[in-house]
């Protein structure tokens, strides 16, 4: 009996080892199209596929790229922070190391990804939502 409670003890110790979940950082990389913008007092059709609109990421780099050109370049990082609605931990994306700038939180669901500014939008924040390419 001792001997099959140690033999259940390490399957069960094997089995949670294997279910490791994927970084945040992991999640993103790859390239994202932008689908929606919303938020404030702004009102904005949905964007069609192949509008060029792209954030385009690596372990620790970006590319944004605003109607098929490529606007910017830098590194980003993922860190908990607070955020101003209920002062929960998230995950916020901060962009070239610049903490001191405004709050954008990121939300990942399968091939969603969803960017938030510091507020909740049904605070006045702005949500611009993308798709995986």
């Amino acid at each position: 009996m001792k001997k099959l409670l140690i033999l259940i003890g390490i399957i069960s110790l094997a089995s949670f080892s294997g279910c490791k979940k994927e970084s945040l950082s992991n999640q993103l990389v790859g390239t994202w199209e932008v689908r929606s913008k919303v938020g404030g007092y702004m009102i904005q059709p949905p964007y069609p596929p192949g509008n060029g609109n792209l954030l385009k990421f690596t372990d620790t780099n970006y590319q944004l790229f605003i109607n098929g050109k490529l606007e910017k370049t830098g590194t980003y990082s993922i860190v908990k922070d607070n955020n101003s609605w209920d002062g929960a931990g998230d995950d916020r994306i901060v962009f070239d190391n610049n903490f001191n700038s405004y709050k954008e939180f990121v939300k990942m669901k399968g091939n969603s990804m969803t960017l938030y500014s510091m507020t909740h939008i049904a605070f006045d924040g702005l949500e611009t939502n993308y798709k995986r390419q």
